[in-house]
């Protein structure tokens, strides 16, 4: 299993028995992502797990779809992709929205289940799937990271630690999710 992750947190905290981790720093830049992808690709067994913070407080998001488009917001270097969108060869509608191979209908409630998010646990930290990944480097990840396959990716949104939402509340979902990734095949 492969994590990248487009903050600066290390990954150490996410260890988990009988799962290698292979943590993997992406720059938060349309240009390193498009660099860096083919090593991620070649280097990952499994499946990959990407982690972009929001500023949603206690709401960790599972995103269900990413997109071709719509890419208008400049990164750390001040980029923005031509025509705000990913290059392509072929103009395929299917290849303009693109989701990975989980249910995610399922993970949410195994999730909830397992980690116990009941509203009041870690601050009311709470798993949502979403169909908006942003339109920023996170989103542009992404969609690349599918669209090159054959492997299971996720995108996961994790929120601000504050209060009772610690790093630690945050991991305990990201290891069940790992659980949740090799228990099941998709």
């Amino acid at each position: 299993m492969t994590f990248s992750t487009l903050s600066h947190a290390p990954l150490s905290f996410l260890q988990e028995n009988d799962v290698k981790i292979h943590p993997f720093k992406i720059p938060a830049t349309y240009e390193a992502v498009v660099e860096k992808l083919p090593e991620l690709r070649e280097n990952c067994p499994d499946d990959v797990i990407h982690l972009a913070s929001h500023n949603i407080k206690n709401t960790i998001y599972f995103q269900q779809k990413a997109y071709f488009d719509g890419y208008c917001t400049q990164d750390m270097n001040g980029y923005v992709p031509e025509g705000n969108r990913i290059e392509f060869l072929e103009e395929d509608e299917d290849l303009k929205k693109l989701k990975p191979f989980v249910d995610f209908d399922y993970l949410v409630d195994e999730v909830t289940e397992k980690c116990g998010l009941d509203g009041k646990r870690f601050g009311g930290l709470k798993v949502e799937k979403s169909n908006d990944p942003g339109r920023f480097v996170g989103g542009y990840l992404y969609y690349l990271s599918i669209r090159e396959g054959p492997v299971n990716t996720l995108f996961i949104h994790v929120p601000p630690f504050e209060g009772e939402c610690t790093k630690e509340a945050v991991a305990d979902v990201i290891r069940e999710v790992i659980r949740f990734l090799t228990r099941n095949d998709f």
